[in-house]
């Protein structure tokens, strides 16, 4: 049987189960109507960057053919007038670049000095001719990766703040009708109200710890890389204090990691799940229960576990937790009972009685939580469960 410690501060009082939730639909609305300018700007930053990509790519695979050029000038960016031949037939261009007014890097200030350079030694350049439409030209078809990190940053803020508060709010309104569905259904038993609780088979809450990781990385890597594009120009002003900006994408190095390890851990262990013998728990019972593991885990030598009641207090914009009660014990361990060749990890575990239930209140509730963990060679075992905790 689980060895355990508890840890529990006197007597607190028990709450409501649950108080009326208001209908999120008005404020999904409120929140759509702010959120779209956010993602149509987002999402036409998406479109230039794969506009810009596709264009340098198409146009590098032009054929050239030598241009004289006329005029060189530099202005917020480059610009020439060129005279080229094709099949006979003279045309003028006027493109140098697909690039408009910018001082991200000093490529206008290159491209100028060697378009003068040539214009000075009469030598004709080699312009790209688009072989459909000869009067289509370009000089210098480059693809600049600072302006496209530049327009990522965009896609990054805009559209991920834009389409997340988009998803966020619609997918609050589509589980409240769930929820709304699940009350009529089962009017006399709270605990069903939850998707999740719906069913005696309660999900691992890794997957979704490991989406809201990779969402991070990607946000904060495609923030700070950017900034190593003004690292040269700043090095070859000798402003060394420019080295600061490697510590934002050492930090997204450091994410990635962090997200390599929760990817892996959802992939290895994705599919655990808690069964509970009595469905709810009960304060003042014991807990018995099963948790449902892969394979991979039939090598852990020890499975620890901790259950923990959480009262949660909302203050301000942030919300404060706080551990009322906590034990922790050891799972037995049992191969070859599942089916699928999986690992059984069965725990009993005494709650007090005067501990409250599981509530949804607006400004105050608690939760209850079931961490397993083990140490194995690779990623590591780790699952949480909430787990529905009801008086009779």
């Amino acid at each position: 049987m689980p060895r355990a410690i508890a840890r529990a501060v006197p007597d607190p009082s028990p709450r409501a189960t649950t108080t009326a939730r208001p209908n999120p639909l008005p404020r999904a609305v409120m929140v759509s109507l702010l959120a779209l300018p956010l993602a149509l700007i987002g999402t036409g930053m998406a479109y230039r960057v794969v506009s810009v990509i596709a264009s340098v790519k198409s146009m590098q695979a032009w054929p050239t053919v030598p241009a004289t050029l006329q005029t060189v000038q530099l202005g917020g960016h480059v610009k020439a007038t060129y005279t080229y031949v094709v099949n006979g037939q003279q045309f003028t261009g006027k493109r140098a670049s697909l690039y408009g007014d910018d001082n991200l890097s000093s490529f206008h200030q290159q491209a100028y000095e060697q378009l003068q350079g040539y214009l000075s030694r009469h030598e004709p350049w080699p312009a790209h001719v688009n072989p459909k439409d000869s009067s289509e030209s370009i000089l210098i078809p480059e693809l600049r990766w600072d302006v496209v990190a530049f327009y990522l940053i965009f896609v990054a803020i805009f559209g991920g703040a834009g389409w997340g508060l988009l998803i966020g709010s619609w997918s609050k309104y589509r589980r409240y009708r769930q929820e709304l569905a699940l009350q009529k259904q089962f009017p006399s038993e709270p605990w069903r109200w939850r998707v999740e609780w719906s069913t005696n088979h309660i999900k691992s809450t890794e997957t979704a710890t490991a989406i809201g990781a990779v969402c991070i990385t990607i946000f904060w890597n495609v923030c700070s890389w950017p900034m190593l594009f003004a690292l040269p120009e700043k090095l070859h002003e000798h402003r060394y204090s420019g080295l600061l900006l490697l510590v934002f994408p050492l930090i997204g190095v450091g994410l990635v990691g962090w997200t390599a390890v929760q990817v892996a851990r959802v992939r290895r262990f994705g599919r655990t799940y808690l069964e509970l013998d009595e469905f709810p728990a009960r304060p003042g019972e014991n807990v018995t229960g099963r948790i449902f593991a892969p394979a991979a885990l039939g090598n852990a030598e020890e499975v620890g576990l901790t259950f923990t009641c959480e009262q949660n207090t909302r203050e301000g914009s942030g919300v404060r937790t706080s551990t009322m009660w906590e034990t922790a014990a050891i799972a037995e361990i049992v191969r070859g009972e599942a089916g699928n060749g999986g690992v059984v990890l069965k725990f009993q575990v005494l709650i007090p009685d005067s501990l409250p239930d599981s509530t949804r209140n607006w400004d105050e509730w608690y939760e209850w939580h079931l961490a397993a963990s083990a140490g194995l060679k690779g990623a590591d075992f780790e699952a949480e469960f909430e787990v529905p905790v009801f008086k009779r």
